[in-house]
């Protein structure tokens, strides 16, 4: 039964009820557009955060690019899936460099940085990466996006819109 139909509510009252509903959906709305854009604010920081604490920022590939060009980058890794994002920081030489640079010592480790890194579970980003250099089961997917980063990263040099 419809709340307006419900016996007991006068006209006047359900006009009320009716005006109180729209106007806490709109307020409602309007708290859970400010709490995304607030989350959206605060990953995007903690994405870049995270990756400033691994040395993301010293690598050949983006220390060539300008301020401009790297925020770019970052707003790049965060719009795509995970398999697309291993497989551009596979292409930029994060992964590498995280063992070159002794943040990590194992694959373990690897697994479990860039799994808090992609929020992702650590399996699915080990099977992204071996897919890199393998083949691998068919539901890790990061090899079909190698050229797509190659392609993207040359565009994001040149100042060429995505």
């Amino acid at each position: 039964m419809h709340w307006r139909n419900r016996p007991g509510l006068s006209k006047e009252q359900q006009e009320e009820l009716a005006m109180w509903l729209a106007y806490g959906e709109r307020r409602g709305l309007i708290e859970l557009c400010r709490f995304v854009e607030e989350d959206t604010i605060s990953l995007r920081e903690l994405f870049r955060k995270t990756l400033r604490d691994y040395g993301f920022y010293e690598l050949e590939q983006i220390k060539s690019l300008s301020a401009i060009k790297q925020d770019k980058i970052i707003e790049y890794l965060l719009r795509v899936p995970v398999p697309h994002k291993i497989a551009m920081l596979s292409f930029l030489e994060f992964i590498n460099h995280l063992y070159k640079a002794r943040y990590v010592g194992s694959k373990g480790e690897l697994k479990k940085i860039l799994g808090k890194l992609v929020q992702r579970h650590p399996r699915t980003v080990q099977g992204n990466i071996d897919c890199l250099s393998k083949t691998a089961d068919k539901r890790y997917t990061a090899y079909k996006y190698v050229g797509i980063c190659k392609r993207d990263y040359e565009k994001i040099k040149k100042g060429v819109r995505l």
